[in-house]
This record gives structure tokens, C-alpha cells and sequence, in this order.
């Protein structure tokens, strides 16, 4: 079986510092069952921006806060790629 990255977050350390279970985030976010959370957690998948905007609002957070090294890493490529819209080749029109 192939060892696929996990995508580092801090939900499991955000819903228990609140003292929720799964099942009571999953409730939180509309899910049936306590299944997502567990995979979101783990860091199999990313949650859609809908499901991510309820686990904030449910742990009372911050995207930044649960995600924090993607976040980086994301606004570093995105400054890299602003960089480059003055050269040639690269105007928005």
C-alpha cells in the first residue's frame, strides 16, 4: 500500500482543549457520524471550505490556527507568484 502524506493539523488539539468528542464536532459540522472528523484529524483529507468555516466556527477558531504550516506554505507560494506579475509575460490583463 503506498504511505501518503498526511496533511498536518491541529483540530484533534483545538476539539479536545474544548472538551467536545468527535461525534459532538461532527453533530457541530453536519455530519452523521463521527467518521470525517476522524479523517479530517488524522490529516487524510482536507475539509471543503464549508466543512472547514463550521469547524471554526465550532471550535471557535481560526483557519490559520488549525492549519498553520499549510497556511505558510501557501502564502509563501502565493508571494513567490506576485513577485513575478511585473515580468513580462506575466500581466494580468
Amino acid at each position: 500500500m503506498e504511505n501518503l502524506k498526511r496533511i498536518e493539523n491541529r483540530i484533534w488539539k483545538y476539539r479536545t482543549a474544548r472538551g467536545l468528542k468527535q461525534s459532538q464536532l461532527a453533530f457541530l459540522i453536519g455530519q452523521k457520524n463521527s467518521g470525517q472528523v476522524s479523517r479530517y484529524e488524522r490529516g487524510l483529507v482536507i475539509p471543503n471550505l464549508e466543512q472547514l468555516m463550521k469547524i471554526c466556527f465550532g471550535l471557535e477558531t481560526e483557519i490559520k490556527d488549525l492549519y498553520p504550516d499549510l497556511i505558510t506554505k501557501w502564502r509563501q507560494e502565493t508571494e513567490v507568484k506576485k513577485a513575478g506579475l511585473g515580468k513580462a509575460g506575466n500581466k494580468i490583463s
